[in-house]
């Protein structure tokens, strides 16, 4: 081998060295990130580690549909479930556990959130957004809003003891927060003007106050991108995204400082939906895809504590 080839070859080498230095300085390292996701699929109530990156199939509601899926108590989970009986629609509001895998039937209901500081269960009766709390042998309840349609609602987690909620009734898109502690409902003119629930999630370190990530609606020009918005409906900032992906918040991760999402994707080959989830740090904008190519069901929760 002559000394211009020699030469050549450790040329070639460093190249490759530093390109492969340079990647790595570029690519953000990846935290390790514990907690799970639950998913509801059909009947089943299904897992997802973080961690591990291990799914597994809790339990089912039998001849039921759960299609919405709350934060309870330990190791239990509230459900929104759908039957059929007597040929009717049914909707239940269920307790999951989340160690023996079953479920027993609450009371009639849907759109459950649960409230721990106050112990307050609020759910969608048909007719009025209710508060209740569960005691030996008897159930509290109080009325939070009266509903004028049976339009569907959506709700977001603001503290331990306070919630957003709205309902798509009759071209109204009035956001309210409902403080448990005293009952309070107070109406948010400016955040409703601004944002949409769906996807919404409260990021408590953004802001002075904390802001709600949440997407614009339509008419305001932005064409649904996230946004930190302040409860008055002040928009502050753009989450920089992926553009060509379509994401939903799920979560906040406080001690992290990221944004959990969600990205559906369609498999044009397959016709498959495929999920990603990526983290997007508050602070400096960085996201990181951490898991890719899994289906989490239709409707999806963070919980962080439960240990199997």
């Amino acid at each position: 081998m002559t000394k211009a080839k020699v030469k050549l070859i450790f040329q070639r080498v460093a190249i490759l060295l530093l390109a492969t230095f340079l990647t790595s300085c570029d690519r953000p390292d990846k935290p390790h990130i514990g907690g799970y996701l639950y998913f509801t699929s059909g009947s089943y109530i299904g897992q997802f580690s973080l961690g591990s990156g291990k799914t597994s199939i809790l339990g089912s509601v039998g001849d039921g549909k759960a299609v919405q899926l709350s934060e309870y108590l330990d190791n239990k989970l509230l459900l929104t479930v759908n039957r059929h009986i007597n040929r009717q629609s049914v909707w239940q509001i269920e307790e999951f556990d989340i160690r023996r895998g079953y479920s027993s039937t609450l009371f009639p209901g849907r759109m459950v959130h649960y409230l721990p500081t106050s112990q307050k269960i609020v759910y969608d009766d048909g007719s009025e957004l209710t508060a209740t709390q569960l005691f030996p042998g008897k159930r509290e309840r109080s009325t939070i809003y009266e509903r004028r349609s049976r339009a569907p609602g959506k709700v977001v987690s603001l503290t331990d003891d306070e919630l957003l909620f709205s309902f798509d009734e009759e071209k109204s898109r009035q956001i309210y927060r409902f403080e448990g502690k005293d009952n309070r409902l107070t109406p948010l003119d400016g955040l409703s003007a601004a944002c949409s629930l769906d996807g919404a999630v409260w990021v408590p370190d953004a802001g002075d106050e904390g802001r709600l990530a949440c997407k614009l609606r339509r008419d305001s020009g932005a064409s649904g991108e996230y946004y930190l918005v302040s409860l008055d409906g002040i928009a502050d900032r753009q989450l920089s995204l992926p553009d060509d992906s379509k994401f939903r918040a799920i979560a906040y991760l406080h001690d992290h400082k990221i944004l959990l999402l969600i990205e559906n994707r369609h498999n044009v080959f397959d016709g498959q939906e495929k999920m990603a989830v990526w983290i997007h740090d508050i602070n400096t904008g960085v996201n990181i895809r951490i898991i890719k190519g899994n289906y989490f069901g239709s409707h999806i929760i963070y919980q962080e504590l439960y240990e199997p």
